[in-house]
């Protein structure tokens, strides 16, 4: 009896810490054709999809925040609700000059139940 009520306090301990670990989903995709480099100046149209994994979330989707390195965000739609607990945006962006190659554009959603992270990295044209 004691050797089944540990393993069932177990289980169900598993469980909840999967539940816990439970984050939002962020997605980050360029709309239209993906190009092995950009140049400084060209203006691209990002996607960040955020599916509520958890359902419900103390956090509005107003509240996920943007980094960004090497890009600079012309303008951008409102969140868009597409399925209940999944959300939609689009950034305009412009490719700034800069020495580094990498540019990139991360999303993060922080809140008590893990938040979320996306992160999508461009290479900057070279100019030699």
């Amino acid at each position: 009896m004691k050797k089944y009520l540990l393993s069932t306090l177990f289980v169900f301990s598993l469980i909840f810490t999967v539940q816990q670990l439970n984050a939002c989903e962020i997605e980050i995709s360029i709309e239209g054709d993906k190009k092995e480099t950009y140049a400084a100046g060209e203006e691209i149209i990002i996607k960040v999809d955020v599916v509520f994994t958890h359902r419900v979330c103390p956090e509005g989707i107003e509240n996920t925040k943007f980094k960004y390195d090497g890009l600079k965000v012309l303008g951008a739609t409102k969140w868009k609700e597409y399925e209940t607990g999944k959300f939609e945006r689009k950034l305009k962006i412009k490719v700034l000059e800069g020495e580094q190659k990498e540019i990139i554009l991360e999303a993060i959603r922080s809140c008590d139940k893990e938040g979320g992270y996306g992160k999508i990295s461009l290479t900057r044209h070279s100019v030699a």
